[in-house]
């Protein structure tokens, strides 16, 4: 699928952030924390001073975080140039 030589990080474990400037922000993490455990997946909620290199912009200071370690992730830039070199080839 990708170029070749091409590599595209991919992990594991993914940090949900709420700021101030969505209100719905907190109802949406208790809404992933609920899904991940309907589906049997731990979800734990942590502190934003937590977050490792979390350092929010002024007026979007963090007001809750949820730790997903099952949670999957790939790094989308990596992977649009990987298959936009495969196009192009």
């Amino acid at each position: 699928m990708a170029g070749e030589g091409a590599s595209i990080r991919a992990g594991q474990s993914t940090v949900i952030v709420a700021n101030l400037v969505n209100a719905a922000d907190r109802d949406n993490l208790a809404a992933m924390a609920d899904a991940a455990r309907a589906y049997g997946l731990p979800a734990e909620s942590m502190a934003p001073e937590d977050v490792p290199g979390l350092r929010p912009a002024r007026g979007h200071e963090a007001v809750g975080a949820l730790f997903l370690p099952a949670e999957g992730w790939i790094d989308a830039e990596g992977l649009l140039a990987a298959l936009d070199t495969s196009v192009r080839t």
